[in-house]
């Protein structure tokens, strides 16, 4: 951790090599993805919290707010998604579906949306971050990017493979298709639309 005023070091905390992510991060915490676990540290000091090996290899994880407190989401490239207890690392759901995940969900009022890869029919996901439902799901294209929150909308940019793209915005409680924009080429699971706050 570094301060970003003046850039002097606050901590440092061996944890193993990383995968290409980016943290995750809450006013408390951070959460880390390595090539063989998932560690939780302290924000302020780096004390190590928790750690949970998955038994697959780790992909982006996030933070998520619930009733029941915040949970952390540990999804596996594997295609399985673990939501534990941000504070202690107790598991709290499990899920899996067909595909990879290579690329972070994106979370908003109780949602969390994850994009399915390397299927012949790959898909994009809302799960209720609470209990790991499904509150909806579509089809999306085998070049679609990772979904991004935008308002009340969730975000991805889906294409064939061959020229044929389009940007489109879901809504994010129903899934309903809001709009969708024609874009000269397809997308990779790893690229993250951008956005903040309605805009993308």
């Amino acid at each position: 951790a570094v301060d970003p005023v003046d850039g002097t070091e606050r901590w440092r905390v061996p944890v193993g090599r990383t995968v290409f992510s980016d943290p995750a991060l809450d006013r408390e915490t951070v959460v880390v993805s390595t090539e063989e676990r998932f560690v939780a540290l302290d924000r302020s000091t780096g004390t190590r919290r928790w750690d949970l090996a998955v038994g697959e290899h780790p992909s982006s994880a996030a933070i998520a707010a619930t009733d029941g407190g915040p949970v952390a989401l540990l999804p596996t490239e594997a295609g399985s998604v673990v939501a534990v207890d941000l504070a202690t690392g107790a598991v709290r759901w499990s899920t899996r579906f067909e595909g990879r995940l290579d690329g972070p969900p994106a979370v908003g009022a109780g949602i969390a949306a994850f994009t399915w890869h390397d299927l012949a029919a790959p898909a994009l996901r809302a799960l209720d971050v609470a209990t790991g439902a499904v509150v909806w799901e579509a089809a999306i294209g085998v070049s679609s990017s990772a979904p991004a929150v935008a308002g009340d909308m969730v975000v991805t940019g889906e294409g064939d493979g061959r020229y044929a793209a389009r940007i489109v915005g879901r809504d994010l409680a129903t899934g309903a298709e809001r709009w969708a924009v024609p874009v000269p080429a397809s997308f990779e699971p790893g690229l993250i639309p951008g956005a903040r706050g309605d805009d993308v």
